[in-house]
């Protein structure tokens, strides 16, 4: 009786305790870097892909409600970003007047993981350097809109080297020196709308 309780209570124990360090373990060699180069990585913090917990969750519509969203802040002198997938296109406006249009290279294919919807968003939080875990890139001039939507600049290896053009787009991809200067004028809480045919 007591004694089996015991023996079964051990034996639980050492096998989720080998479940940990196995686990554990394993992600080390997931993350871990073969590279000759891994000497030169930063430490990824153990929130490095998700910016931070939406405040704000956005408002999904269609392209036409996007447009009519457009022209109403323009009408309130907003400052804010519309973000056109089907021309490949954001455009800032400052005060309802647009300021400048900058062209998006890439962008996440339908219905993946990273493609942003067709919607109004705020901007949740900004990071010049934001590193991702799940591609292990970084991605300069990061605006974070929600959860793993997000407007940056030309991905970088941890190393620093640039990410071939060919490679798979995720959330919606500037030019760097575009990404900077979009960076440079959003804000925490500025609306963005995302516009798409889709």
């Amino acid at each position: 009786g007591f004694l089996s309780a015991v023996k079964i209570c051990l034996l639980l124990t050492t096998i989720f305790s080998s479940f940990i360090f196995n686990g554990k373990h394993i992600q080390d060699l997931l993350i871990s870097d073969s590279s000759p180069e891994s000497e030169n990585l930063v430490s990824l913090p153990d929130n490095a892909f998700y910016i931070e917990p939406a405040g704000e969750k956005p408002v999904f519509f269609n392209k036409r409600e996007a447009l009519k969203k457009r022209e109403a802040l323009a009408w309130e002198k907003k400052n804010f970003l519309f973000v056109d997938k089907s021309t490949m296109h954001i455009t800032w406006y400052e005060h309802g007047v647009v300021k400048n249009s900058f062209p998006i290279i890439a962008r996440a294919e339908s219905n993946t993981f990273f493609n942003v919807p067709t919607g109004l968003y705020m901007v949740q939080s900004k990071t010049e350097n934001h590193v991702s875990v799940i591609d292990k890139v970084r991605l300069p001039w990061t605006i974070h809109l929600f959860e793993n939507y997000v407007i940056h600049g030309w991905p970088l290896t941890l190393t620093g080297k640039k990410i071939p053009s060919a490679s798979i787009a995720g959330g919606i991809r500037l030019g760097t020196e575009d990404a900077k200067e979009i960076y440079a004028h959003t804000e925490t809480k500025m609306p963005v709308i995302v516009a798409s045919n889709e």
